[in-house]
C-alpha cells in the first residue's frame, strides 16, 4: 500500500496490478483530481519491472472514464510544451543587481519563469533589512548569504523563526572563525530533545532537527562536523520512533479515520440524533446538540486535522437538523422565558435577554451554533423581535 502519489515518480517495482483508492490529491494549495499524466505515471508502475500489467480502481474511488482509459492505455498524454526556469547565472555585484538577475525572464518561449521561491523571498526580506545585518555590497558575502537563504524551511509554520535561523547561520559564517560553534549547535538541538506532546508538536521538532541536520551536512559550516551530523541523525531517529507510536494511537481512533475518509471521498454520512441530543455520524459519537448549539466531543490529543474533520462533518450533517429546529420553534412558538432571563426550548436555552432601549424592549441574542448561516440566525432573531 502506498499513501502518496510519490510512487509515480519513476519507481520501478515488481507489480502486476495497480489499484487506485482515490483519484484526488492535496497539491499544497487545494484538493484536486489527479491529472491524466499523473494517473498514467502511477498506473505505469504495473508491469514495468518484467511484464505487462493492468490498473483499476477500488473502494470508494471515483471513476476513470472510458475516454481516459483509452488515452492511458495508448499513452496519448498531452505533450509538455513549457518547462519552468530560473536564471542560473546570478550577478553578485550588489544586492540590487542580484535580485534583478533572479527576476530575469527567459528568452525562449518554451521556458516559463518559475514563481518566486522561498529562498528568493528570504533574500529579499533580509536585503530590505541590510543595515541591521551590516551587509555591504561585497560579492563574497552576497554569495554566502544566497547559500544561507537556500537552507530549507522544513517547519513551514513559523516564517519569522526560519528568517532568524538564516540570519544566525549567516552571521556565524561571515565572522571569524567562520563556523557555527559547538555551543550554539548544542543549544539548538537540546531544545528539540524532548519526547512529550502530540503528533503535531513532535512533527514540528523533527522538522526543526532536519533544518540543523542540513546545516551540519554543509561542508565547513560547523565545528566538529562529523559529531553534529551523527547527533542530529540520532535525535531525528529518536523523535521519529516517538512519532510512529503517536500515529499508531491516532489511527486507532476510528472516529477520526471514518470522518477523514468520508470527507475526502465525498461519502454521504448517516446522521442520527439520539434522545434529541446525542449526535451520531456513521455510528460515531461526535457531540451533543443542546437546543440549537452543538457541543463537539473533543478528545485529549486530537490532531488539528482531526478537529477540522469533526467541525466539517458537523457543519454538513448537523446543520440541517438545527435549521429544522429553528423552523419548528417559529411554527410552534413553544418557548419559555425563565428567571435567568433566557428563552428555553425543550429545556435548552436558545436565546438570552439583555438591557435594551427600555425595560419593555430588551435586546434578544440567539444561542445558535456557528455551523448555521447568518441569514438563518437572523430569521430566528427577527421572530423573537416580532413576538417579543
Amino acid at each position: 500500500m502506498v499513501a502518496t502519489d510519490a510512487i509515480g515518480m519513476g519507481i520501478n517495482m515488481d507489480l502486476n496490478n495497480v489499484y487506485f483508492s482515490n483519484l484526488k490529491k492535496f497539491d499544497g494549495k487545494k484538493l484536486r483530481r489527479l491529472k491524466l499524466s499523473e494517473i498514467s505515471q502511477i498506473a505505469g508502475r504495473a508491469g514495468r519491472y518484467l511484464n505487462d500489467g493492468s490498473f483499476g480502481i477500488t473502494g470508494e474511488c471515483g471513476e476513470i472514464s472510458a475516454e481516459e482509459i483509452e488515452l492511458l492505455e495508448n499513452h496519448k498524454i498531452d505533450e509538455i510544451n513549457t518547462i519552468f526556469w530560473r536564471n542560473p547565472k546570478l550577478n553578485f555585484k550588489n544586492g540590487e543587481v542580484l535580485i534583478k538577475s533572479l527576476e530575469e525572464k527567459p528568452n525562449k518561449n518554451w521556458l516559463k519563469k518559475i514563481a518566486e521561491c522561498e529562498d528568493e523571498k528570504i533574500l529579499k526580506y533580509i536585503l530590505r533589512d541590510a543595515e541591521k545585518l551590516q551587509i555591504f555590497n561585497n560579492e563574497n558575502e552576497l554569495k554566502l548569504l544566497w547559500e544561507c537563504c537556500q537552507i530549507p524551511d522544513f517547519v513551514k509554520k513559523t516564517y519569522g523563526n526560519h528568517l532568524e535561523v538564516v540570519g544566525k547561520v549567516f552571521n556565524f559564517l561571515r565572522e571569524s572563525p567562520g563556523k557555527i560553534t559547538n555551543k550554539y549547535m548544542k543549544q539548538q538541538l537540546s531544545i528539540l530533545d524532548k519526547l512529550d506532546g502530540n503528533v503535531d508538536s513532535i512533527s514540528n521538532r523533527i522538522a526543526n532537527v532536519r533544518t540543523w541536520s542540513y546545516v551540519a551536512n554543509k561542508n565547513g559550516w560547523i565545528e566538529n562536523q562529523d559529531y553534529w551530523i551523527e547527533r542530529a541523525k540520532y535525535l531525528e531517529d529518536k523523535l521519529s520512533d516517538r512519532l510512529h507510536d503517536e500515529l499508531t494511537k491516532s489511527f486507532i481512533d476510528k472516529r477520526a479515520s471514518v470522518l477523514a475518509k468520508g470527507l475526502k471521498q465525498d461519502i454521504t454520512f448517516e446522521t442520527k440524533i439520539i434522545e434529541n441530543e446525542k449526535v451520531m455520524i456513521n455510528n460515531q459519537f461526535i457531540g451533543n446538540l443542546k437546543g440549537l448549539k452543538l457541543e463537539l466531543d473533543f478528545k485529549i490529543g486530537d490532531l488539528d486535522s482531526d478537529i477540522k474533520s469533526l467541525k466539517k462533518a458537523s457543519r454538513q450533517n448537523v446543520g440541517p437538523e438545527i435549521l429544522k429546529r429553528i423552523n419548528q420553534i417559529i411554527k410552534t412558538k413553544n418557548i419559555e422565558l425563565r428567571k435567568d432571563l433566557k428563552l428555553y426550548w425543550n429545556n435548552f436555552p436558545i436565546a438570552y435577554l439583555s438591557k435594551g432601549i427600555d425595560y419593555l424592549k430588551p435586546e434578544i441574542t440567539v444561542i445558535v451554533d456557528d455551523v448555521i448561516e447568518t441569514s438563518d440566525k437572523n430569521k430566528l432573531q427577527n421572530f423573537f423581535k416580532k413576538n417579543g
